[in-house]
C-alpha cells in the first residue's frame, strides 16, 4: 500500500463518518488538506471504472482495484487518466483541486481530495487500507499543524537573531570593560580632586556606582 498523495504536505481535515457545520450527513470518506495541484496517486492496482463530476465530490475518478474495492478519488483539479484504463498503484490520476469556485470543486470549502472506499457496494472507512505510514504523518500534521511564516514574521525572527547574537557577544565583554574604565576613570577623577577639581569626587562616586550596576545586571 502506498500514499494517495505524491508530495506530504497534507493533513486529515474531516475523517470518516464525521459531521460538522460541513458536513450535515456522515461522512463517506477521509479528506486531505492539500496545496492546490498536488499529484494524486493511485494506492492500488486497478481498472479506472468511472469519471464524473457531480454537486458534492466535483470532478472525480473511480477505480476499481484487483481485489474488487472500489476506490473514489474526489475533487480533483485535473484528471490524467481515462475510462477503462489499467493503473498501477503509484500511477498518477491527477491532480488535487477544491479550491471553491474552481472547475471539479463541488462542495468544497478549501483545496483538498477526498478519498472514499467502497466493499461490496459499502462505503468503508479508507484509512483501514491505506499506508499504515502515511496514517501517521497524517495524523502528527493534525495535531501538528506546519506553521506557515509570512515574510514580515520572517523579517522579525532573522533580526531577532542577528540582534541576540550580537548580545551574547557583547555580555561577556561589559564587566571587564566597565572594570576597566572605573579603574582608569577613577585614577583620573582622584588626579583632578588632588589639582584642585572639587567635583572630582562626585563623579568618582557616580562612576563606582555605575560600575556595582553593571555587575548586578550582567553577572
Amino acid at each position: 500500500m502506498i500514499s494517495p498523495l505524491k508530495e506530504l504536505t497534507y493533513r486529515i481535515t474531516t475523517h470518516f463518518g464525521e459531521i460538522d457545520s460541513f458536513h450535515s450527513v456522515p461522512h463517506t470518506g477521509v479528506d486531505y488538506a492539500t496545496p492546490l495541484n498536488t499529484i494524486a496517486q493511485s494506492v492500488s492496482d486497478g481498472i479506472v471504472g468511472k469519471i464524473s463530476n457531480d454537486p458534492l465530490l466535483g470532478e472525480n475518478i473511480r477505480v476499481t482495484a484487483d481485489n474488487g474495492r472500489e476506490w473514489v478519488y474526489g475533487h480533483l483539479n485535473q484528471v490524467n487518466v481515462s475510462y477503462g484504463q489499467h493503473v498501477a498503484r503509484g500511477d498518477t490520476l491527477g491532480l488535487t483541486g477544491g479550491m471553491p469556485g474552481t472547475v471539479g470543486a463541488g462542495h468544497s470549502s478549501g483545496p483538498h481530495i477526498h478519498i472514499g472506499l467502497l466493499q461490496n457496494g459499502a462505503l468503508i472507512d479508507p484509512t483501514s487500507a491505506l499506508d499504515p505510514s502515511f496514517m501517521d504523518r497524517a495524523k502528527d500534521l493534525l495535531f501538528n499543524a506546519p506553521v506557515v511564516v509570512t515574510p514580515g514574521e520572517r523579517f522579525v525572527n532573522y533580526a531577532s537573531s542577528i540582534s541576540h547574537s550580537i548580545w551574547s557577544a557583547i555580555v561577556p565583554a561589559i564587566v571587564p570593560l566597565a572594570h576597566s574604565i572605573t579603574l582608569i576613570g577613577g585614577v583620573i577623577l582622584i588626579v583632578l580632586y588632588i589639582g584642585g577639581y572639587k567635583p572630582g569626587l562626585n563623579k568618582l562616586g557616580i562612576l563606582l556606582v555605575g560600575n556595582m550596576l553593571v555587575q548586578i545586571v550582567f553577572q
